[in-house]
Formats: structure tokens, sequence, C-alpha cells
């Protein structure tokens, strides 16, 4: 189960999701949202290829060298291939207060296992 928060950031939109417990089986378990622009939902099971990487990583332009190593890996392995166009997304897990170079990010994106 997801959260999912739709903000701007600069002028553009920008999405933010949370994990919830595994407690909540279903987005009806959840305690309901007090802010409007957040919503529970239910997130399909995914296989992914994940990169991680440290550092500083302030948005998405920062994130994209990574991604495109990842991409390249993965093609480059001839054992999955990246589901659609070449989505990937954006995880980081620490407080903005945290030294850089303790900070953990990393890229998803979802793959098929080739036969």
């Amino acid at each position: 189960i997801n959260a999912e928060y739709m903000g701007t950031e600069g002028g553009s939109a920008e999405t933010m999701m949370f994990l919830l417990p595994s407690s909540y089986q279903c987005p009806e378990d959840a305690p309901a949202p007090v802010d409007k622009r957040v919503t529970v939902m239910q997130v399909p099971e995914t296989v992914e290829a994940v990169k991680v990487f440290s550092g500083s990583c302030s948005g998405m332009k920062d994130a994209e060298p990574h991604a495109t190593e990842l991409l390249e890996a993965v093609a480059a392995s001839g054992k999955a291939e990246v589901e659609g166009e070449k989505q990937w997304t954006l995880h980081r897990f620490n407080p903005p207060y945290t030294l850089f170079c303790f900070r953990t990010n990393e890229i998803h994106t979802p793959v098929t296992f080739k036969p």
C-alpha cells in the first residue's frame, strides 16, 4: 500500500510516495489522509532492477546518469528487459540534514526476465 502526495516543486508537478506498514493490507485499512492532496492506493507487485548510490541527489535531473547506467546494465545483462518506455523512479531515504556522504538513494526500473 502506498500513500501518494501530489504537489509542486519550483512550479513543476511532483509525486512523493510513502510505503505503509504491511499491517495495512488494503487502502481501506489505512488511516484517512488529512490533506486532500494525499491519496492511499494499492500498488501492483513488480520485479525491479535497482541501482543503489550514495551522495547528494536533489532530484530527477541529478539521478539521470545513474538511471542511464542501470538501464544500460539491464540491457547488457541479456537476462532481463526493461518494461515500458524505459521508466524509472528515484527513491531517496534520508532527511535533508543527513550529510551527503551518508545518504542512500536508489534508482528502480521494472523488468521482465527473459525465458
